[in-house]
Order: C-alpha cells, then sequence, then structure tokens
C-alpha cells in the first residue's frame, strides 16, 4: 500500500448547501492549568461488516446513483487496498451521470459536552488518473442535528503524486466546544472520473477538567475528573479554604470527593495536589465548583402542634440544622423552634433533600418558617405554615 505521511491541517468554514453524506456524533499547566489530553472519542474502520454493508448505523442517500458503500478492493481504479484491511469507506464518483451527490449518515451520537478543541482525522486514496474530473468530497459537520449544516473543507481526489494521505480538520471551538450533540460526516461529489475512498476515520477532542456535579453543598460527593493526577492518592482543595475535601476514592484522572466543611456560598476553583512526585504543583480546575446556599421548594401548608410535617428542597447539607417558626401577631411576636425528625440531602447527583419536622405547641395563626444551617445564609418560606 502506497501511504503518504504528512497530516494536512484545514481551518476552511464554508456553509454547506445540497446533499451530504454524514456521521452522526454526540459528540482543561504552573500552579499548574489542568492539563489537555486529546483522546479518541469514535473511530470507523468499517472493517467489522462484509462488503459492501455499511456498519450498524450507517445508512446511505443520493441523487443520481450517488452511493456510498464498503469495498474490500477497488474497481475505479483497480489496486488499492484499504489503510486497515479488510474494508474502507467508497464513494462512487466514477458513475457520475453528469455529477452525482451521495448521503451517508450515522445515528449513534457522542456527548462531547466536557470536551474542546474537537477536530476528525481520516485517510483518504489520491489518484492521478482522470485529471479532468473533479471528484471530490466536503467534510461537514452540524450541531442541531443537521438542521443546520456547514462545510469546513473540500478535498480533491486527483493528485500527481497518488497514493493514502491522512488529513486532519479542526472545527471551529465557537460552535462545536461542549455540545451535547456534534454530528460530523462527509458529501461525495461525483464529476464520472474515479472512485473516492477514504478508511479510519476517528473523533478526536481534549477533555476539559470538571466536577461532576458541580454544585453542591456539605455532604456532596463529587467527582473531580482531570489528568495527571498520579497512581498515589493526594489532596483536593476549593481554593481559598484551609481545609481539604475528603478523598474516597483516587484514580489517575479521578478522585471522588465528600465536601465535609461548611464553605461559603460561591464559585470556587478546584486544587488538586498530587502526591507523587514530591513537590508537584497543583493542577487548578478553574470555576469547577459551586457551593450552593439552601433553598426550600415546598412545604406542607400546615398542621395542628404535634403534626408531622415535610420540607422539601435543594442544597440542605448532611448536617442537621434547625427549623423555625415565626409570626409577628398583635399580641408580639412567637418564635418557636420545630423538632426535627429527620434531615436528608441526595449526596451524589441533584442535591435534592427532605427535612420532616413537628409542628410546635403554638398559637393559632399563618407562620413563616426558616431553616438554619451553622455557617450557611438562612433560607426563608414566608407564610408557608398554617397552625389552625
Amino acid at each position: 500500500m502506497d501511504k503518504e505521511k504528512p497530516v494536512l491541517g484545514w481551518r476552511l468554514r464554508r456553509v454547506m448547501v445540497g446533499v451530504v453524506a454524514v456521521m452522526s456524533c454526540i459528540l482543561f499547566l504552573p500552579a499548574a492549568q489542568a492539563q489537555v489530553t486529546p483522546t479518541v472519542l469514535a473511530s470507523w474502520g468499517f472493517d467489522n461488516v462484509t462488503a459492501p454493508a455499511l456498519p450498524d448505523g450507517w445508512a446511505t442517500a443520493g441523487t443520481n446513483g450517488g452511493a456510498w458503500a464498503t469495498a474490500s478492493t477497488s474497481v475505479n481504479p483497480a489496486g488499492i487496498d484499504a489503510v486497515s484491511a479488510p474494508n474502507m469507506l467508497v464513494f462512487n464518483a466514477h458513475a457520475a451521470s453528469p455529477s452525482n451527490l451521495a448521503n451517508g449518515y450515522l445515528t449513534l451520537s457522542e456527548d462531547v459536552t466536557h470536551y474542546v478543541n474537537a477536530r476528525v482525522r481520516f485517510w483518504m486514496y489520491h489518484d492521478s488518473g482522470a485529471s479532468g474530473r473533479d471528484d471530490y468530497i466536503q467534510f461537514i459537520y452540524s450541531t442541531n442535528a443537521w438542521s443546520t449544516l456547514f462545510a469546513v473543507v473540500d478535498f480533491h481526489r486527483y493528485s500527481s503524486s497518488p497514493g493514502w494521505q491522512e488529513h486532519e480538520v479542526f472545527l471551529p471551538a465557537a460552535q462545536t466546544d461542549h455540545q451535547a450533540t456534534l454530528s460530523i460526516g462527509f458529501t461525495g461529489h461525483g464529476a464520472g472520473g474515479n472512485d473516492i475512498f477514504i478508511d479510519d476515520v476517528r473523533l478526536i477532542a481534549e477533555l476539559d477538567p470538571y466536577c461532576d456535579p458541580p454544585e453542591g453543598t456539605a455532604g456532596t460527593q463529587v467527582q473531580v475528573i482531570s489528568t495527571g493526577f498520579g497512581a498515589k492518592k493526594g489532596k483536593v482543595y476549593l481554593v481559598g479554604q484551609k481545609t481539604p475535601l475528603k478523598v474516597t476514592s483516587w484514580l489517575d484522572g479521578n478522585a471522588t470527593c465528600e465536601v465535609t466543611g461548611i464553605y461559603p456560598p460561591g464559585v470556587y476553583d478546584v486544587s488538586v495536589q498530587p502526591a507523587d512526585p514530591k513537590g508537584a504543583a497543583p493542577i487548578i480546575l478553574a470555576n469547577a465548583f459551586t457551593v450552593r446556599a439552601p433553598v426550600i421548594a415546598f412545604v406542607d401548608a400546615g398542621g395542628a402542634p404535634g403534626d408531622v410535617l415535610d420540607l422539601d428542597g435543594r442544597f440542605l447539607t448532611t448536617k442537621k440544622g434547625k427549623i423555625l417558626l415565626r409570626n409577628s401577631g398583635p399580641t408580639g411576636v412567637i418564635e418557636k423552634s420545630c423538632k426535627v425528625v429527620s434531615w436528608t440531602m441526595d449526596t451524589t447527583t441533584t442535591g435534592n433533600g427532605s427535612v420532616h419536622f413537628v409542628v410546635p405547641k403554638v398559637p393559632s395563626g399563618t407562620y413563616d418558617l426558616t431553616l438554619q444551617v451553622k455557617g450557611m445564609p438562612d433560607a426563608f418560606a414566608p407564610n408557608a405554615v398554617t397552625v389552625p
């Protein structure tokens, strides 16, 4: 197989018009910024099917007979072998009459919410035959399931130096970073020259380090995800706070921690201090975690003294606080503390929580409710509880 080594990078952009061949993919260094490591998110070698079938999830449609298929050997021209045997992807440009287009697409998806700097690498065969026929493919992408298409660059079949070339297409960061769905693909344009062959398509992006969940409070279990932590357990801090988070699990690139302290609400950088090598600079994840104050979402409307009521909210912490009822009536201010029966919070995902409390012995009336956690701002629900 004749294979050339240079990687060709392209950053051109153009709005796509016409029929497309597409593959759909859903697509954070002194203190050291979190390291950037390219990752292959998805790859297609077209070798797990019997030619001319397309892999599962792929389809093709076109005009004037244009079509994509797999092949283990070439016909127009003959003698071309796949980069990785046995199969390659073929667009039938030779059959154009007078021109054809083909749309092939992948219905599977990749989530690139936590990735940046997406690019695609693929191999394409260029030949020196039929020099007067401008057969070419376009690389395209979409971030809204193909409602809007963008063509990044054309790759022309003809070359005076025939052989396989690896191409690299960089996608515009402003449009493709942190997308829940990134769709990529190829449109074939045939002019009756020779067929076009591509192989070994790879979607590559760089992890943008993050915390999961990105917000919480005392008791929240958070995964800090990046690279370069090392195998030996280190420490994790919210920058500006002296007490480290409690590390419950440590892998190179993934530290699971518990927020054990009461921290002032706000947005924090997260600092990961590797234990090895000794003296290593901390890895900083900028604005990666937000400490939230308690929020009241719902309170049972009322009950008689001794009744148990329910309060639902978020970020209540796992540290048992206080529930106060307060009424400013004609006889003066009445304020009573309620017995707390239970105090819980989801520590891993949403931060949803609930408190069950007993209505104290108070006169009839409508009371404001205050939820207090030491070190946190109070949460307040006006006119929340009516005592008959």
